[in-house]
């Protein structure tokens, strides 16, 4: 039996994208220990997987929250310290943690880097040129754990109990904040999607694929899906009617990612913008369309290459999106 301590304090999608390392690790040995060191923001989502054995928030900032940890961190010996998500804090963090190997990932030459080297630990060039599934597998071969290439990410994974009505063959549309200008990156390219042009859209989606569409978004307020809402829905308990659609157009607003992946897991067909929601998709065998920005396109690759059911389309007005759609068979 080993122990693992991993960090991945960044995002929901960067840990999901690295469970080949965990389902790797158990494979090789079911009384392997892993242990994560996380964030507040992703540690409510981790911990619904019954392979984490324990879980340490690090609070950005908090140098109370850094003792307490390194305190409780401190009581186990490590076999493996491994830095996934290249943060500096967790990088000083580590410095205090008893382990045999420590290796550092890093996309960049930089201070951290350096410094990762003065202090023995081990590094791993996480090139953007190969797609991070492929540099999981590198990464796992120096740690001396046979990579597993067919795996179920939610193997382990306790899903949220059912909240809503039972939904069938349906089309899944998810608008969160990077379909809107303002709310992502300024350099992105928009689909100027609005109240008046969200129904171009719908018509075509229903028209291609025959499917009732639900539509989710998530907590963050966004003044123009508001208004598309106020536009075109009616409120009806706990979700929107489309006015002219009816219920062939069901809105849900504000949910959480564990929402969302309940909707994805029952849904035929889905359609985001690249993140962690078409790691999900492709995990649970939905064929997606995804929206990524053009001029970033390794970096979509670099997240999304190894993915088989993914369709990539380029960020761009709402009628260049529609005919890029029309031309994918499903």
């Amino acid at each position: 039996m080993k122990r693992f301590l991993i960090f991945r304090t960044d995002r929901i999608g960067d840990f999901i994208a690295s469970k080949i390392i965990i389902e790797s690790i158990k494979s090789e040995n079911r009384y392997n220990k892993i242990d994560i060191v996380c964030s507040k923001y992703n540690k409510k989502y981790i911990s619904h997987y019954n392979s984490i054995n324990k879980l340490f928030i690090l609070e950005k900032g908090n140098f109370f929250n850094y003792l307490k940890n390194i305190k409780l961190c401190r009581n186990f010996n490590y076999d493996y310290l491994i830095l996934l998500d290249g943060k500096r804090r967790s990088l000083i963090f580590s410095f205090f943690i008893k382990s045999n190997f420590k290796i550092l990932l890093f996309k960049r030459k930089n201070l951290s880097n350096l410094i990762a080297k003065l202090f023995s630990y081990n590094t791993f060039f996480n090139s953007e040129k190969t797609f991070q599934f492929d540099n999981f597998k590198k990464l796992l071969k120096i740690i001396k754990i046979s990579p597993i290439t067919k795996f179920n990410y939610y193997k382990d994974y306790k899903f949220k109990n059912k909240k809503f009505f039972n939904f069938k063959s349906f089309l899944h549309l998810h608008l969160d904040e990077k379909w809107f200008e303002g709310y992502h990156y300024n350099d992105f390219d928009y689909m100027g999607l609005n109240s008046k042009n969200i129904n171009t859209f719908l018509f075509f989606l229903l028209q291609k694929y025959k499917k009732q569409i639900i539509i989710t978004s998530g907590f963050k307020k966004i003044s123009i899906l508001e208004e598309i809402i106020k536009s075109n829905f009616i409120k009806k308990k706990n979700n929107f009617h489309h006015k002219f659609y009816k219920s062939k157009v069901i809105f849900f607003k504000n949910l959480d990612f564990r929402d969302l992946e309940q909707f994805v897991k029952k849904c035929k067909i889905l359609i985001a913008c690249e993140g962690a929601i078409s790691h999900v998709s492709n995990s649970l065998n939905v064929p997606s369309v995804i929206l990524i920005q053009k001029n970033r396109e390794q970096t979509a690759l670099f997240w999304t290459g190894h993915m088989s059911l993914i369709n990539r389309i380029y960020r761009s007005p709402i009628k260049n999106v529609i005919k890029q759609i029309n031309k994918i068979k499903l």
